[in-house]
């Protein structure tokens, strides 16, 4: 008889030691500490699915997407990686940690939402992204994203001055982030609007030298202002019955990019100096004389650009060579065209043309 209580009370002492493992096991495994090992695993593998089930929403119940978390998870470095990642899921100005409501609910680590605003003129688009991830967001704000440390790349294409593309380190750990952009500035240091503004300049000079060849016809000098063009028509004209030939020849163009300034809102202008080897010469018709040559070699000149709101274009305004002499290796930052060979243009009254353009 002693034997089968004993027995019943070992059995019934047995159950109950399971169900205390059993419940001790489940204790473990909703507990913040496990959780929070389980949240960095997910990070580190980069399991977005593991990571769900932890994280399965911003702290203000805002989803969290599958792009959202490897944005996250890419960012943080390499070195010492998990330790980072331990730091980070434990820092409660990161993460909200929500304990179950009852015993067997696990702990939730919710990410406070983070987002990063821009603004910059209203007339331009702005896209943003973070390595090979294309943000989103509403208007010129993305997000929301898990609070990090991110270099976030813009471009910003402008109407007026062209595309830019900018990186900005940008620290959501504790708070949102807004960056104010002043786009005048930021394109006049951009090289690529440089180099648009110059390239114009040169192809400019082409399309003159094409003009000399086409019996001093320049109706093709389009990347002038229809003044500018018409102005340099008048002259020629008033030249020819006066000249017996015109010879113009360039390779190189130089802009000396510390001088670029943009004046103006509604019609800007964009004027900087330049080093170019332009040199134009006319021999004078002197009715069976000796022909005297006039010669213009200046090297410097200062350049004025408007921007065409019809032709949504930077177009020659003036190219004035009154100005004091320069050297290009003086100018701390450049940007330069060279071709490939001199391009030579010569007109004569004849009707003769030659010429390498």
């Amino acid at each position: 008889m002693n034997n089968k209580i004993n027995k019943k009370i070992l059995a019934v002492g047995l159950f109950l030691f399971m169900i205390l493992v059993i419940l001790s096991v489940i204790y473990w495994q909703n507990s913040t500490k496990h959780q929070a090992k389980l949240l960095t695993e997910a990070i580190v593998q980069k399991d977005y699915a593991a990571f769900h089930k932890v994280t399965p929403s911003f702290n203000d119940g805002t989803k969290l997407n599958k792009e959202t978390f490897l944005v996250f998870a890419e960012s943080i470095p390499k070195k010492d990686k998990e330790a980072e990642i331990k730091k980070r899921v434990n820092n409660d100005s990161l993460f909200e940690k929500k304990k179950g409501k009852s015993w067997f609910a696990p702990t939730k680590f919710m990410p406070y939402p983070r987002y990063f605003g821009f603004e910059n003129e209203e007339t331009s688009q702005v896209t943003f992204s973070i390595g090979k991830h294309l943000l989103s967001g509403k208007g010129k704000r993305v997000g929301p994203l898990i609070g990090g440390d991110y270099p976030i790349d813009y471009t910003v294409s402008s109407p007026i001055y062209g595309k830019m593309q900018q990186t900005q380190q940008t620290d959501l750990r504790k708070e949102n982030q807004t960056v104010t952009l002043d786009e005048k500035e930021a394109f006049i240091a951009s090289k690529n609007f440089q180099e648009k503004l110059l390239n114009q300049v040169v192809s400019y000079y082409i399309a003159m030298n094409q003009g000399l060849q086409n019996d001093l016809d320049f109706s093709g000098v389009t990347q002038a202002q229809e003044e500018t063009k018409a102005s340099l028509q008048q002259t020629f004209d008033e030249l020819r019955p006066y000249i017996e030939s015109v010879e113009q020849t360039f390779q190189k163009f130089v802009m000396n990019s510390e001088s670029l300034k943009i004046e103006g809102s509604s019609q800007p202008q964009a004027v900087f100096d330049i080093y170019t080897d332009v040199a134009l010469s006319l021999k004078a018709n002197n009715k069976g004389k000796r022909a005297e040559e006039i010669t213009n070699a200046s090297h410097n000149a200062i350049v004025t650009m408007e921007f065409d709101q019809e032709t949504k274009k930077w177009l020659i305004y003036s190219i004035d060579f009154e100005t004091y002499t320069q050297q290009p290796d003086d100018w701390a930052h450049t940007n330069e065209v060279t071709l490939p060979e001199i391009n030579q243009a010569r007109w004569y009254e004849d009707g003769r043309k030659q010429g390498n353009i």
